[in-house]
């Protein structure tokens, strides 16, 4: 494993085994994890984050498999072009990611120009109905008194609750029509293969 996933695991490890009840307690765990751990918290509603896909989208192609690899680099002598590998001693390959138009690739100048003029701010998801929910009523009854006031356990609205109410009967219905159609994909099957057997008996009987 590359240093990265080292440090994901350490991470996972350790807050796997620590108490954690604020966003506090976590960033702490993590910066505990290991020594070359460090949690940066970026608050809700900050504009450090920039809506990045819109832009990249236009200006490059998708990288292909890229769930087959492990480590990706860059030089500067060769904007757009990543050099992919599955391991460290394994031979790079290499991609351009550059889109044509007009027969002419992407240039730098264009990308820094759109970077800078026409890059948005990122909106914050929106809250998880379900999870708050489940988190007041089934967490926060077991959380320490004085850590029950903290946002993560917020009561959620009387629209959050019917919200959480209607996605979890949707869930519901989506399994039982799953689990249905299973079934009767089972019960054809299972009536061809008697119709099969059956004509199989049939053909042997007539030969005999």
């Amino acid at each position: 494993k590359n240093s990265c996933d080292r440090g994901f695991g350490h991470i996972r490890r350790h807050v796997g085994r620590a108490n954690c009840w604020t966003m506090d307690h976590i960033i702490s765990a993590v910066n505990e994890a290991a020594t070359s751990s460090i949690a940066v918290h970026i608050s809700r509603g900050n504009e450090f984050f920039k809506s990045y896909k819109p832009l990249v989208t236009e200006l490059y192609k998708k990288l292909v498999g890229v769930q087959q690899y492990q480590i990706f680099s860059m030089e500067a002598t060769k904007p757009g072009v990543v050099q992919c590998k599955k391991g460290l001693d394994d031979v790079p390959v290499e991609q351009d990611l550059r889109r044509k138009v007009d027969r002419v690739l992407t240039e730098s100048t264009k990308v820094e120009r759109m970077l800078t003029h026409f890059l948005e701010d990122l909106s914050p998801p929106s809250l998880n109905a379900e999870k708050m929910t489940e988190l007041y009523s089934k967490v926060r009854p077991y959380v320490p008194d004085k850590f029950q006031d903290d946002p993560i356990y917020a009561a959620p609205s009387q629209n959050q609750q019917d919200d959480a109410k209607s996605a979890k009967q949707a869930r519901r219905e989506h399994r039982a029509a799953m689990a249905k159609a299973a079934k009767e994909n089972s019960d054809h099957r299972g009536r061809n293969e008697g119709n099969t057997s059956a004509a199989t008996k049939k053909r042997k009987t007539n030969s005999e």
